[in-house]
């Protein structure tokens, strides 16, 4: 099992490198990242069957401090969500990335995404989740530059601000706490104004790596760019796993949030805010990549919201739908890297009657349509 995990985090760094380093003769590139991605999967079925537990990386004796890698029935079974993602994206990307420029980086940077957020996904350690946390966002911002260097950096100013918001929240945690272990932090009191601050602090980072509200501009702005396979990856997927499942945690476990206080009622707001703002965007979109961003900022809402109340039931109800939203919200995104394929545009009022000459990747729009309802 201690095998397992180390492997599972460091398997997709190793076919990255690999990656970048083999030669540019076509073939070499899809088969380390098959490989790869599909081992990756195995392990992830692997860790997700076995036993819950800590491993230890002992850092300073003198001053008990270590990195710690902990599977929790949570953490497992996202982490399988994400090898299976990845997996999927990987085999698509043989198809849809074909001919492009800078396969090299391209492969290398989504196996390096899955690692970190297995990584992130793992880490008990406040440092080590950072660590992987801010790769993320170098990924990000490698990825998003493979459309438009106007919308990475937009998207690296937003998310990166929040990102400094959450350093400093996870830090001041770690101080007001004691222990530098999320394991070892439970249910702080919202009383006074520094754990609240902590508190506001950490749920901006989660924000933005969601993509709620007021942090969520960059999402839209980057899909126009971008190759569809990054935004199934990041904003659809991975991103919003990572983000809720931080929000989660938060709420959970290192604070004690009760149902019906202010702080609930602020994030609920937040959620709410996001669900109306989210969808009346939607509707005002004429490119379908720029239209089903925004629809992913409005199923965030939800998630935030059912998270929010403090209520078991709807946190359950939450995190069933970040689930579910990744899964639909990413087979649509494919779903229209087929259609601009083929067509050549992304515009709605240039698409029409495509069912007849398009009929799978219709069945699948229409399926993954439907999960919407």
């Amino acid at each position: 099992m201690v095998r397992n995990l180390l492997f599972i985090i460091a398997i997709p760094f190793i076919g990255a490198l690999f990656s970048l380093i083999f030669p540019k003769k076509r073939g070499w590139r899809e088969a380390v990242s098959f490989l790869t991605s599909l081992y990756t999967f195995i392990l992830a079925i692997k860790v997700f069957q076995g036993s819950n537990f800590t491993l230890k990386f002992p850092i300073s004796y003198f001053l008990s401090f270590h990195f710690d890698l902990k599977v929790s029935p949570l953490s497992s079974a996202l982490v399988l969500f994400v090898a299976l993602f990845g997996f999927l994206i990987i085999l698509y990307s043989f198809f849809y990335y074909f001919g492009k420029e800078r396969e090299r980086e391209y492969y290398a940077y989504l196996l390096g995404v899955i690692g970190s957020t297995i990584g992130a996904l793992f880490s008990d350690n406040i440092f080590l989740f950072l660590f992987f946390w801010g790769l993320l966002l170098l990924l990000l911002y490698a990825l998003s530059s493979l459309g438009s260097l106007t919308s990475a950096n937009r998207a690296l100013t937003i998310v990166g601000s929040a990102d400094l918001l959450l350093l400093l929240g996870l830090v001041m945690l770690s101080f007001i706490s004691g222990h530098s272990n999320f394991s070892e932090i439970h249910l702080l009191s919202l009383q006074n104004g520094l754990n609240l601050l902590v508190f506001f602090l950490i749920f901006a980072g989660a924000l933005a790596k969601a993509g709620a509200f007021p942090f969520h501009s960059w999402i839209p702005e980057i899909s126009e760019d971008v190759p569809v396979t990054v935004m199934a990856i990041l904003p659809a997927s991975l991103d919003k796993l990572l983000g809720i499942y931080l929000l989660f945690r938060l709420v959970t476990e290192f604070f004690s949030i009760s149902p019906g206080s202010g702080v609930s009622t602020a994030v609920m707001f937040i959620g709410a805010l996001t669900i109306i703002g989210g969808v009346l965007l939607a509707l005002l979109q004429h490119d379908f990549k720029r239209l089903l961003s925004f629809h992913a900022i409005s199923q965030v809402g939800y998630m935030v919201l059912g998270i929010g109340t403090g209520v078991p039931l709807a946190i359950a109800g939450g995190l069933f739908h970040m689930v579910n939203n990744a899964i639909y919200k990413s087979s649509l995104f494919l779903s229209s890297g087929n259609v601009e394929k083929q067509t050549g545009t992304s515009k709605l009022e240039n698409l029409g009657g495509l069912g007849k000459y398009m009929p799978i990747t219709f069945a699948t729009f229409l399926i993954t349509a439907f999960a919407i309802s």
